[in-house]
């Protein structure tokens, strides 16, 4: 079996992969989709926040969640992985943290 892992700024409606990983943020009012999640939320009608709500996730750093695509992305199954809360500043999320 070969695993291959690529990153890409297609479209997710467009996007050709199994898989789609997006981040999920500790928001002040709930897990909150990570800033560029928008067109995976906006091709399966703007229902990530409740899927995050049915599956308890809470965007916890290192969380998973997988969400399927229901027909409506090339990809069958969205992971949202945990990030955290976002930095206080207002800047970038730390390397490390996205590493993992």
């Amino acid at each position: 079996m070969t695993v291959s892992l690529s990153t890409s700024e297609s479209a997710p409606a467009n996007a050709e992969a199994d898989v789609l990983v997006i981040g999920v943020i500790q928001a002040p009012d709930g897990p909150s989709a990570a800033p560029g999640a928008e067109g995976v939320d906006d091709a399966i009608g703007g229902t990530l926040a409740d899927a995050f709500t049915a599956l308890g996730a809470t965007g916890e750093l290192e969380e998973l969640s997988k969400i399927p695509g229901g027909g409506k992305l090339p990809a069958a199954l969205i992971l949202a992985v945990g990030l955290g809360a976002p930095p206080a500043d207002g800047g970038p999320f730390d390397a490390e943290k996205l590493r993992r």
